[in-house]
């Protein structure tokens, strides 16, 4: 029993996961204010969920863009929330509700 505490502990203090990096096409990302002229819209996104820290949300958030085909973003909402279970450590998550956009490159 003791050996299973541990290791939920160890799992729990280091937040259960990996800080996803962007992709090489998630780092060419362009992220716009306002709604591009000339641009495709692709569909809205939501990275809402126990993301750790902002970093790790907006690089979910780039990384989704790419899959839908797109290269540039424009948040509309970016969200900082509490989550109320038992967590050890931070309770802060964050994410995004975004529009993925495909633009002509310039």
């Amino acid at each position: 029993m003791k050996k299973y505490s541990l290791i939920f502990l160890a799992l729990a203090l280091t937040g259960c996961g990996v800080n996803p990096k962007p992709t090489p096409e998630g780092q060419a990302v362009k992220v716009v204010e306002n709604k591009p002229a000339n641009c495709k819209e692709l569909g809205k996104l939501d990275t809402t969920g126990y993301h750790a820290n902002k970093e790790e949300a907006k690089n979910i958030l780039l990384n989704k863009v790419v899959s839908m085909g797109g290269n540039t973003v424009r948040i509309e909402e970016a969200m900082n929330f509490k989550y109320g279970g038992m967590v050890i450590g931070s309770n802060d998550y964050y994410g995004y509700v975004a529009y993925a956009y495909n633009c002509p490159k310039n």
